[in-house]
């Protein structure tokens, strides 16, 4: 694919300057070798002519000027360089900037960020006009696409194919879904799952919260709610790199004790954005007037009072959070109503994906990127489950007898 979009640029933009990376010089090379027998077959040239000036096994010129660098990545491209001062010029491209086997090694996933940042960048002739192009499938948390979408979030266009969507294959060509599902299952698998065909790596260590052990629902607007809930989790700042604002509802269904996530927004906000985001979503949660929130449950951290005294203002109550455990602590609280089946997701809804990641990515040692999503969770589950007694959870036979209570009477309820 990548070898087909040089082509296309030199066809149409002959004096464009392009480099082409890999994880490897030979792969590089040997794809700059597809890319110069195209641009000399028959076809290419009753379309666009000879365009090929000059061809060695790392370099390919054109009769206007324009070349293409193929070159492992961290390898040397001193005195090269990728685009120009205007549109059109050409660009840079990385194609799997690593091996699948490196994907667990710190020095290697460091040395490719590196390569990047300090070698990539720097060979473009305009920071504006030159686009870098990564086509990868992911392997680690903090691989190379990863680091870009943590640090340069603002300035990427991230396009993700996953292999399986609402449980079924989008590539059933290519995996069947009984395939995708039995990899997902094993103990070993799940992370190649997770990350190559999910584009959504886990951390080794993760797996805290068993993904699998969420019930699912159909959304359904007929559904009668005895209780809904927004919890609210702020970040302090809106740069890339902190934690999103996140805001979910929960609703619980008539006659059962079950917790539903009905809705979730998120993003990097400041403070101005997080109260429209915050007073539009209580707004919509409270169309219907049968059944509106009952609480509005906001962390009080710094951000979370500012948020509080504002939505007062517009005439919207919300209520307080102190979270007095640890995130590790306060998860392991909930995990009993997550594996006995009583915390339910909506299918089809597009937050899924990016909310069970979080989740399959949450470690014990808080080493994972982000636990925003997690954190507005578990005040869901706790709200639900026992009023809200939120991170002062005692495991004892009260709490465990309301969870299997609740299992006996709801179960067949969903």
């Amino acid at each position: 694919m990548m070898a087909a979009l040089v082509c296309w640029v030199i066809a149409f933009f002959p004096h464009s300057q392009c480099i082409y990376t890999s994880y490897a010089a030979t792969l590089a090379e040997a794809t700059l070798a597809y890319i110069a027998d195209t641009l000399r077959r028959d076809w290419f040239l009753v379309l666009f002519g000879d365009l090929v000036h000059g061809k060695r096994a790392d370099y390919v010129t054109t009769i206007e000027g324009g070349s293409i660098y193929a070159v492992g990545v961290g390898g040397a491209l001193t005195g090269r360089g990728a685009g120009s001062k205007e549109p059109g010029g050409g660009l840079a491209i990385i194609d799997d900037a690593a091996k699948p086997d490196e994907a667990l090694s710190p020095v290697a996933a460091e040395n490719v960020r590196h390569g990047f940042v300090n070698t990539i960048l720097s060979r473009r002739n305009s920071s504006e006009y030159t686009p870098i192009i990564i086509c990868a499938q992911r392997l680690a948390p903090l691989d190379l696409p990863g680091y870009l979408l943590e640090n340069y979030g603002d300035r990427v266009f991230h396009i993700k194919f996953p292999a399986m969507v609402n449980g079924e294959s989008q590539f059933p060509e290519t995996i069947s879904t009984a395939t995708l599902l039995a990899l997902q299952r094993t103990r070993t698998g799940r992370w190649t799952f997770a990350a190559q065909y999910q584009q959504e790596p886990v951390a080794i260590g993760g797996n805290l919260i068993v993904t699998d052990e969420f019930r699912w629902y159909e959304p359904n607007p007929s559904h009668a709610w005895a209780r809904k809930i927004i919890t609210c989790d702020t970040a302090f700042t809106k740069r890339e790199g902190n934690d999103f604002c996140v805001l979910q509802c929960w609703g619980q269904l008539e006659g059962t004790k079950n917790a539903h996530l009905l809705d979730q927004a998120r993003g990097r906000w400041d403070s101005p954005a997080l109260l429209s985001n915050a007073a539009l979503f209580w707004q919509k949660h409270n169309e219907d007037a049968g059944h509106p929130v009952s609480k509005f449950l906001i962390e009080e951290a710094t951000a979370g009072h500012g948020l509080m005294q504002q939505l007062a203002q517009l005439g919207i109550p919300t209520v307080g959070l102190r979270r007095i455990k640890d995130k590790a602590a306060r998860v392991q609280d909930v995990l009993p109503y997550i594996s006995t089946g009583l915390v339910y997701l909506p299918k089809g809804e597009p937050f899924i994906e990016e909310l069970l990641a979080e989740c399959g990515a949450f470690t014990q040692n808080e080493t994972h990127a982000h636990d925003d999503q997690v954190d507005c969770l578990v005040d869901g589950i706790q709200e639900i489950m026992i009023g809200g007694e939120t991170g002062v959870l005692d495991w004892g036979e009260g709490a465990w007898a309301t969870v299997f209570a609740a299992m006996g009477a709801d179960q067949a309820a969903g």
